[in-house]
């Protein structure tokens, strides 16, 4: 069996944030301007809004928005995926039957269970109220080289991640990436078996309470099966705000996003090894008409857009920060245009992700809403 050399095109989906200067990252110093807990003075620290609420001023986890509340309303949001056709004249790649789903609502944290490693919990915590954020996606995918096709392919990723509320930064506490993906192996292929390689595994990332490191348990499931086990220390030292890969689709929806502006933000990424420097860059791009007119349609019909009332979109546009960054992958986002009467919620409407080696492109596209947040009075924050 193949291994795979790199993180690829492994996760597909992972303006642009006001950045303070400030401890921000450091959630034992709750935000404060000067702190030596952190052994850090100098930080940049995206400012993250709750921009899923009618009032994206509120700092906390709505209690509508927790799991159990008589009230409760989580966010399901359904996604197709159609592919763009590349330009690799060695061989092709085609994905099909493609969806992706998206659930989001607050749920209660135990730091207790079994799993979690010795002295990240805080001895004063059991529990903790959080956000949940868990992705799916499925699609069928096949290789062609010449006059030869693979098999055809089942792709199943599933990721979850738990973090805290936009007051604490979307500091997060775990994640979870359980990957069955067959990814492009390389630009060029001298045979079929060439053009891919099977990834098949399953990656933790416990973070402890304060997020000064974490700890990440990997399974390679379509080699040897061994578990490892790898921690990274001193977190709270990275020059920008930490946000964690699982989670981005949140991140990005929680920054001011607006035409040129810019951010630099660290992304932890547990089967890539540690965290790296990003820049998210936003942007107005405009979706098709045709896309508007399906998609304000869906919108419209969960409530998320009034009357007549034109969809309005901004566009976040993340790029590794690297002498040899890859491709970027454009996330649309509907337009906040009143903070405080935000009936669209900031809903993810489409995602763009380039293929590696030219391949073509993954274009995720607002196609349900199974369930959107509820849309009452905010009670008292927590």
């Amino acid at each position: 069996m193949k291994k795979f050399k790199g993180l690829g095109a492994i996760l597909l989906a992972a303006g642009c944030s006001v950045v303070l200067a400030g401890c921000g990252g450091c959630f034992s110093c709750g935000g404060c301007n000067s702190c030596n807990g952190c052994g850090n003075t100098a930080k940049n620290v995206t400012l993250t809004s709750s921009n899923w609420y009618t009032d994206t001023y509120y700092k906390g986890i709505q209690p509508s928005f927790r799991q159990g509340n008589e009230k409760f309303s989580g966010e399901e949001l359904v996604f197709d995926v159609q592919m763009e056709d590349g330009a690799n004249s060695s061989y092709s790649v085609n994905y099909a039957n493609g969806k992706y789903k998206t659930s989001f609502y607050g749920a209660e944290y135990d730091w207790t269970a079994a799993g979690i490693p010795e002295n990240y919990a805080d001895e004063k915590v059991n529990t903790e109220w959080l956000y949940f954020y868990k992705t799916e996606f499925t699609a069928d995918v096949q290789y062609t080289r010449g006059e030869e096709n693979t098999d055809t392919f089942k792709i199943d990723i599933v990721t979850e991640s738990w973090f805290r509320s936009a007051g604490q930064n979307l500091q997060p506490v775990y994640a979870k990436q359980d990957v069955v993906n067959y990814i492009p192996e390389a630009a060029q292929a001298t045979n079929l078996d060439g053009t891919y390689v099977k990834v098949d595994v399953l990656y933790e990332t416990y973070y402890n309470y304060y997020c000064t490191e974490a700890t990440v348990y990997g399974t390679d499931r379509a080699t040897d099966g061994e578990r490892t086990q790898n921690r990274y220390t001193n977190l709270h030292k990275t020059n920008n705000s930490l946000f964690d890969n699982s989670a981005m689709d949140v991140v990005l929806r929680s920054m001011k996003l607006s035409d040129g502006s810019s951010s630099a933000i660290n992304i932890f990424n547990g089967f890539a090894g540690g965290y790296a420097d990003y820049t998210i860059s936003g942007g107005n791009t405009a979706l098709t008409e045709d896309e508007k007119s399906k998609i304000s349609d869906v919108m419209r019909g969960a409530g998320l857009l009034e009357g007549d009332d034109e969809l309005n979109t901004v566009t976040a546009t993340v790029r590794h920060t690297a002498s040899m960054p890859g491709p970027a992958a454009t996330y649309w986002y509907a337009a906040v245009a009143d903070a405080a009467n935000n009936v669209s919620r900031s809903t993810p409407v489409k995602i763009s992700v380039p293929l590696t080696f030219s391949l073509g492109v993954l274009n995720y596209t607002l196609s349900a809403v199974d369930s959107t947040l509820w849309a009452g009075e905010a009670e008292n924050p927590q």
